[in-house]
């Protein structure tokens, strides 16, 4: 260890030393325009001498979006110097600039006040035509940027269309990657938009507005104000820019559709901007599943297909205003919606066992309606260089009604079905077929009601400034949360039991129950970040301390209304009557419990950065953590009223490396991640108890169960060639689990009835990866290939048993799975064509099951074309495959067809259009999934067949320019 101290000593010195003889840098400068206090990119720069002697000369602007965007090096030493800035199309300007030398480690400094450039007067001249082939996208330092009008889209096309098109990226269920990585912000002219939300921008931002989409790491908002230059790693947003026309003024747009089926859809956005102001109102009222248009990439809403029916209605507000020096920034949003939701489900399951498997039918049918509003509100404030301040409150109220019929069997062998449904129709009707009571285990019916709602509050607050010298900074932030729950819920049970075709009982029972639940959190967090540099490389160490507390109240009444005349009575009725229904409370399936826990976090954070001409040619982050928690159970059930404490010690390292081979092509690197985690068993399964609650489940504690370890490692490489457009991403992950938190299956072949016991497991762990590439295949860029292509092994481990075994059984399932998506494109002059291609297989095996395989796959073309009149049409045809499904009626071909017809009017002003959704009525919504207790295999209802007329109208209204 002595060894190691000397080693770290040395170093630090003669990284010291090395700072001392280095030439003097000058980093986080930033040149911005006089008016609209944007960045400007392009800048030639010439570092003089008081008497005009040129030191540096043509260093040009960097293009990270809102960062310090300019670099001046290998300046001598402390003392006066101009900085000169030029660029074509402004004001040359010079501006003095005085730098004073730090004798200990400070070879870094940033000017106090960004430079502003003035645009020269222009005249306008007559406007020469050229045509040229658009180039998708370029790489300008760190960034991607993506040209809008290089993809063609149906008109009306909103946000999310474009996104899906875009090289590299991927949409699904909402969620944005980029080359596999996920993208934590949808941002709007640099600005975050309805609090990074990407849904709302992808649902209703029309696409005909942008101009350029792109992709880069984004500092905090904090280290920006504080000019502390970029390092390392941040999280990737997506930034949209509107064309100029639509950067000032007032934008609206409207679009209203009746179709088929009385399915109807109403949509408006309205946008007001200014340089230093933003105003964003939206609405969306539809039962079409927000399924405006057909996907030109052949997939559903990112690849899926929405599970059920809803009828939506929502709205929002989006407020930005900041001034143009940067002192303050105040955002709010207000998000509300109502939704009716209907969803039918059909799933068949298959619990493995050595001696006999059994195979489950459900179906449900599920009816909900919620209603949710979020205000939330972000002000920033930056009184002077050096200072940040930041306060995020926000609330969030949410409503829920619902009722929901399911019904279920359990039989001892698989059934051949005529169609969806049909055993559990047989099963439930006045005479039941032999076909399946011959083998029947128990059938179960069940209705449910009930209402819930949730509030939830809190704020953060943070105070940096910067510290002593260069890059330093000190932060003190703390957060407080609050949340209240109630929950009340009724449901009416009646099950039969059956043994080798007899009817052996029946067991009717009606249950009500509520759940009251409140949780507190507060943290406060203090931290110093320290930075050593040279202009070779650069150290920043962060040291900080963190104290939370976590308050939890748990209330559960639980009555058994078993013959007590009570059956009819709804969640209302039996809410208000609450005093008089103490005498059917069930005490062994009743608990309350408070729980409190405290927590002390310390860590350490370093990051180390080698520069190769003042870019980042490798930077390493290790996060060392050290969490010390003690929490309290305060748990009462039945005749048990305890207190239970326990002290846990967590240590998660984490680290990251990135490396770029070629400092000067930004898109090729290497990324290495490692991270170990952990978790504690909840506190409560050290309690003794039975849980009987739902019928046919029972679940039991356990207290002899250790903490869980995760071990994550994941590594990526990127390669890039934007001249050619050619781009290529691989990943690769493995993911090892210690001491495995599972629940052991015992099941009784009398009664169906499930017991679940919770257990640490060894032996789970998995590995995969991906490869993804994008190429055009012709010199004109004309036809583009995409592929993407996945893999994965599952090694999961698990515990069986079967009625009444005195140890349960270790099952081990290793599940293959290999997934190919091929998409092949055409562009040129508006029109698009596209043939795709998708490819989805799974293979299970294990000792004690049979090998199981299924094959999921996909293949279509889809178009766009313009028309004579200003009529515009777009279509895709696309056949979707099953094979190797436990059911019968799940192996099919559905072909499933969607078109789209336009005209616009009024220079474009005025749209006219007709979708025409799943015109041969064969869509549907299958999933699938196994591991080492069973197989599952779930059926949704999905939007059926419509046609619809719709109308989109825009305004763009530009404020009167000054004479």
């Amino acid at each position: 260890m002595k060894k190691y101290r000397i080693a770290f000593l040395f170093a630090l010195c003669s990284l010291t030393v090395s700072a001392q003889q280095t030439p003097y840098q000058l980093w986080g400068g930033a040149v911005r325009d006089a008016f609209t206090r944007e960045s400007i990119r392009d800048v030639h720069l010439t570092l003089m001498t008081p008497d005009s002697v040129e030191i540096v000369k043509d260093v040009s602007v960097g293009s990270t979006p809102g960062s310090p965007n300019f670099t001046v090096t290998d300046i001598p030493g402390s003392g006066t110097y101009i900085l000169r800035c030029e660029k074509e199309g402004y004001t040359t300007i010079d501006t003095p600039v005085k730098l004073k030398y730090s004798r200990l480690r400070q070879t870094r400094v940033f000017l106090d006040k960004d430079i502003l450039m003035t645009k020269e007067m222009t005249r306008k001249l007559k406007e020469v035509e050229v045509k040229a082939t658009l180039v998708k996208m370029v790489m300008k330092g760190d960034t991607m940027v993506y040209n809008a009008a290089a993809f063609q889209l149906a008109q009306g096309s909103m946000l999310d269309e474009l996104v899906r098109q875009l090289p590299g990226v991927r949409l699904e269920n909402g969620q944005i990657t980029v080359n596999g990585r996920f993208v934590s912000s949808l941002m709007l002219n640099g600005e975050d938009f309805f609090k990074g939300n990407p849904k709302i921008a992808l649902d209703n931002l029309p696409a005909y507005m942008v101009d350029k989409v792109k992709v880069y790491e984004r500092q905090n908002d904090r280290d920006r104000a504080l000019g502390i230059k970029k390092m390392g790693e941040e999280p990737l947003v997506m930034d949209v820019n509107l064309k100029k026309q639509y950067s000032i003024g007032w934008i609206a747009n409207a679009d209203a559709g009746y179709g088929t089926d009385d399915r109807y859809g109403a949509r408006f956005f309205g946008l007001r901007f200014s340089p230093q102001t933003r105003l964003s109102l939206y609405g969306n009222f539809n039962n079409i599943n927000d399924m405006r248009t057909s996907d030109t990439y052949g997939n559903w809403n990112g690849g899926s297909v929405p599970e059920g029916t809803t009828d939506r209605q929502s709205g929002g507000m989006d407020l930005l205003v900041k001034d143009k020096e940067g002192q303050y920034k105040l955002t709010g949003t207000l998000t509300a919606y109502h939704q009716k939701e209907e969803k039918d489900m059909q799933r068949l399951s298959t619990t493995f066992f050595s001696n006999g498997d059994i195979y489950n039918r459900t179906s449900n049918s599920f009816r909900n309606r919620q209603w949710y509003i979020n205000p939330y509100i972000d002000l920033q404030l930056t009184p002077k260089k050096g200072l940040f301040f930041r306060i995020n409150p926000y609330a969030r109220y949410q409503n829920n009604q619902g009722n929901a019929l399911t019904r279920s069997a359990d039989f001892t062998e698989n059934i051949y079905e005529h169609y969806k449904g049909e055993a559990l129709d047989s099963l439930f009707a006045p005479n039941a077929s032999e076909v399946y009571t011959r083998i029947l285990v128990n059938r179960l019916m069940n209705s449910q009601e009930s209402k819930a709602y949730q509030f939830s509050t809190g704020s953060s607050i943070e105070l940096s400034t910067k510290g002593v010298t260069g890059n330093d900074r000190f932060t003190i932030r703390g957060n407080y949360n609050y949340n209240k729950n109630r929950n009340r819920d009724l449901q009416r049970y009646d099950a039969s039991y059956w043994n080798h075709g007899s009817h052996t009982g029946n067991q009717r029972t009606a249950q009500y129950g509520e759940n009251h639940y409140k949780n507190a959190y507060y943290d406060l967090l203090g931290e110093y970040s320290l930075e050593l540099a040279n202009k070779n490389m650069v150290w920043r160490i962060t040291p900080g301390y963190m104290i939370d507390y976590t308050y939890q109240n748990t209330s559960r009444p639980f009555y058994t209304l078993d013959a007590n005349g009570m059956w009819e009575y709804d969640v209302d009725q039996l809410s208000s009557m609450k005093d008089g229904l103490t005498q059917y409370i069930d005490l062994q399936n009743s608990f309350y419990s408070t729980r409190r826990t405290w927590a002390h976090n310390s860590f350490v954070n370093l990051q180390y950065s080698i520069l190769e001409n003042s870019n980042e040619k490798l930077w390493l982050y290790v996060r060392f953590p050290m969490r010390m928690a003690t929490e309290k159970l305060d748990y009462q059930r039945e005749r048990t009223d305890t207190l239970l404490r326990r002290h846990l010690n967590f240590f998660e390292p984490d680290l990251k490396l990135k490396y770029y081979p070629k400092v000067e092509n930004r898109d090729i690197f290497f990324i290495l991640n490692y991270r170990l985690t952990h978790s504690a068993p909840d506190l409560s399964y050290n309690i003794n108890y039975r849980d009987d609650a739902t019928p046919l489940v029972v679940r039991l504690t356990n207290p002899g169960l250790k903490n869980a370890h995760n071990h994550n490692l994941y590594t990526s490489y990127n390669w890039g060639d934007w001249k050619k457009q050619r781009f290529f991403y691989t990943a690769l992950y493995y993911n090892l689990r210690l001491n495995a938190l599972a629940q052991s299956l015992t099941y009784d072949r009398m009664t169906g009835i499930r017991t679940y016991r919770p257990e640490n497991v060894n032996g789970n762990w998995n590995i995969g990866g991906t490869f993804s590439t994008t190429t055009a295949l012709d010199k004109e860029k004309l036809f583009t290939l995409v592929t993407y292509t996945n893999w994965g092994y599952n090694h999961s481990v698990d515990f069986l048993n079967l009625d009444d075994a005195e140890h349960s059984i270790r099952n081990t399932v290793n599940n293959t799975t290999l997934g190919e998506s091929l998409n092949c494109e055409f562009r040129k002059n508006g029109y698009f064509a596209g043939l795709r291609g998708n490819f989805n297989w799974s293979r299970a095996k294990g000792a004690n099951i049979r090998t199981i395989e299924s094959y999921n796959y996909s293949y279509g073309i889809t178009g766009k074309a313009p028309l004579p009149w200003n009529l515009e049409v777009s279509a895709d045809l696309m056949m979707y495959s099953r094979r190797g499904y436990e059911s019968n009626l799940l192996n099919t071909d559905e072909l499933v067809c969607n078109m789209h017809l336009s005209k616009s009017v009024l220079r474009g002003n005025l749209v006219f259009m007709i979708d025409g959704f799943d015109l041969f009525k064969q869509l549907s919504n299958v999933r699938y999934n196994v591991n080492a207790q069973g197989q599952t295999e779930t059926y949704y209802n999905v939007m059926p067949r419509y046609f619809m007329f719709h109308v989109m109208y825009k305004l763009n209204r530009e404020p009167k320019k000054k004479n």
